[in-house]
């Protein structure tokens, strides 16, 4: 995975971002919100793992929450920063195993639309999982292999993790099967409580449908 060209790409579109995300109608951050909310109390801590402008996490702050985040583009800190609504931003590269987190134990850790970036993501599971309290919850979304059009999808050295290499930008796209995600969950001690496929959004461009799908576990 071309990580340096993924960030790259992530700066170059930073400014867009939220208007493209209004107009494909991107429903993952209430997903996920909406999943968690019967569990929220105010001033829970929770961290948002490739936060990019904040769009997921902003529900939960409107309910009350602490919000910390972590991106790997310099641009889309800034923006979110902007917003002014986030109690720490961290600029560091999630695919890098020693990435910063900050320095507290959260009630909720989550990542809307990030990890089909990156390949294998046990090695980020396992990290943020030892900051998360005991009967913390991880909610977080992947691209599902083995539900519609994969066939542009190959495996790669890890067992369940498929990628397609966009040639025309040099990109890298994964799918996850359910079985290597909870397989990672079950590794770190997580209890899936949950997981569903949804659709995520329209792409006008490609006129197709995008389906992703959420898990939710339990420390």
């Amino acid at each position: 995975m071309n990580t340096r060209k993924t960030l790259k790409l992530t700066d170059e579109f930073a400014a867009q971002y939220d208007s493209h995300i209004e107009k494909g109608l991107w429903k993952g951050p209430q997903v996920l919100y909406e999943e968690l909310k019967d569990y929220l109390q105010p001033k829970n801590k929770l961290l948002d793992i490739g936060i990019g402008t904040g769009l997921a996490s902003i529900p939960f702050y409107k309910f009350g929450l602490d919000i910390y985040g972590i991106d790997g583009s310099l641009e889309m800190i800034k923006l979110c920063k902007a917003k002014n609504f986030t109690k720490e931003l961290i600029f560091t590269d999630i695919t890098n195993p020693d990435f910063s987190l900050p320095a507290v134990s959260f009630d909720f850790a989550i990542s809307n639309a990030v990890l089909h970036m990156i390949g294998d993501i046990s090695a980020i599971i396992k990290r943020v999982t030892k900051q998360l309290k005991p009967g913390g919850h991880l909610c977080f979304t992947t691209i599902p292999y083995g539900y519609i059009n994969d066939e542009e999808y190959l495996e790669t050295v890890h067992q369940g993790v498929y990628y397609n290499h966009k040639k025309e930008i040099d990109l890298f796209v994964f799918r996850h099967t359910n079985s290597y995600i909870k397989y990672v969950l079950k590794e770190n001690k997580l209890q899936l409580t949950k997981n569903q496929i949804f659709l995520a959004f329209k792409d006008y461009q490609e006129k197709r449908d995008v389906f992703f799908e959420y898990f939710h576990a339990v420390k």
